[in-house]
């Protein structure tokens, strides 16, 4: 068997002190092998997010370790950990993030041409993706004229275009209606299964 693509040891995140604090997380174990395709389930408020970021390196925990890819996010600098996130994570949120100004090829290209990547490269490679999620015929919209699910299809094709060893997707399709949930899930299905 691979070694694990994310694996956590006794994860716990307190926010607050004394009697105001909360445990969002307490103690949790988990491992995730590449090409596993895992949903976090549960109520409001019960962690899911928190646990997310903790693994995303967007927030570091109380106590615990986070590994990704055999590294041990919790014993680097903020400068290690944004580095390796641009590199090896791709990040879908409920909200899509794109910039209203750009085109969906721009909004798609602009993570990797702001890695360093050739413009040329990463517009290429946001193409590819973007056709790949269904939207080849609307690479010049802007957000403003695509739909949700489609906006969210953009935030998809950017977070996979770098090719990142590890989606993270916190709930991707919360803002959608139930049609365009229920294709945004199918797809995310799809392209784990790839």
């Amino acid at each position: 068997m691979s070694n694990p693509i994310v694996s956590t040891q006794s994860l716990t995140k307190v926010y607050g002190q004394g009697a105001a604090a909360v445990r969002a997380l307490d103690g949790v174990n988990l491992t995730i092998q590449p090409g596993e395709f895992v949903a976090v389930m549960g109520p409001s408020g019960c962690g899911k997010s928190t646990l997310l970021h903790l693994i995303g390196g967007l927030d570091r925990p109380t106590s615990g370790t986070v590994w990704l890819d055999g590294q041990d996010l919790t014993q680097l600098n903020d400068d290690q950990v944004t580095a390796i996130r641009r590199k090896k994570m791709g990040f879908i949120f409920q909200f899509f993030n794109l910039i209203p100004v750009l085109n969906a090829l721009e909004n798609a290209a602009l993570p990797m041409i702001l890695d360093g990547m050739r413009p040329a490269e990463a517009r290429k490679r946001a193409q590819e993706w973007l056709e790949r999620v269904g939207l080849g015929h609307r690479l010049t919209h802007r957000p403003s004229e695509l739909s949700g699910g489609e906006q969210q299809r953009v935030a998809i094709a950017r977070a996979l275009a770098s090719d990142p060893a590890l989606i993270l997707a916190d709930e991707p399709t919360g803002n959608l209606d139930s049609r365009a949930s229920e294709e945004i899930a199918g797809l995310l299905r799809q392209i784990s299964s790839t």
